[in-house]
C-alpha cells in the first residue's frame, strides 16, 4: 500500500520529539599499526521516537535476532549499520535498519 507523504509528515509532527545526530564512522590505525574505528562526521540529525528494547523484545515483535538496546522510529533516515547516533548525551552504534511503510525503525547498541 502507498502512504502519502503528508500522512508520513502528519505522523512526524505528532510523534517525533527526540533529536538524535548520526556520525560516519571512520577507521584510523595507531602506531602499533591497530584499526581503531571511532565517530567521524556528522552525517544528518533527525528527529525521532526512542523506545528502550532488548535483544529478547526484538526476537519476539519481529522475529529477528538483533543485537539492540534502543531503537528509533523516524520517517526516513540516512543512517546504515555500524553508523554511530548520539542520543541524551549517549553514543550508540546502529546494528540493523527496518524499513516499513510509515516509518523506519533504527535499531542501535551501547
Amino acid at each position: 500500500m502507498k502512504i502519502p507523504n503528508n500522512f508520513k509528515n502528519e505522523i512526524s509532527k505528532a510523534f517525533y520529539d527526540k533529536e538524535i545526530d548520526v556520525f560516519t564512522p571512520i577507521e584510523k590505525v595507531d602506531e602499533e599499526l591497530s584499526v581503531i574505528v571511532e565517530k567521524g562526521n556528522i552525517k544528518e540529525t533527525i528527529l525521532c521516537n526512542a523506545h528502550i528494547t532488548s535483544k529478547e523484545l526484538v526476537l519476539k515483535e519481529y522475529g529477528l535476532s538483533i543485537e539492540a538496546s534502543i531503537y528509533f522510529s523516524c520517517s526516513n533516515t540516512l543512517a546504515v549499520e555500524n553508523d554511530y547516533i548520539d542520543y541524551n548525551g549517549i553514543t550508540y552504534i546502529c546494528t540493523a535498519i527496518i524499513k516499513k511503510d510509515t516509518h523506519t525503525n533504527i535499531f542501535a547498541k551501547r
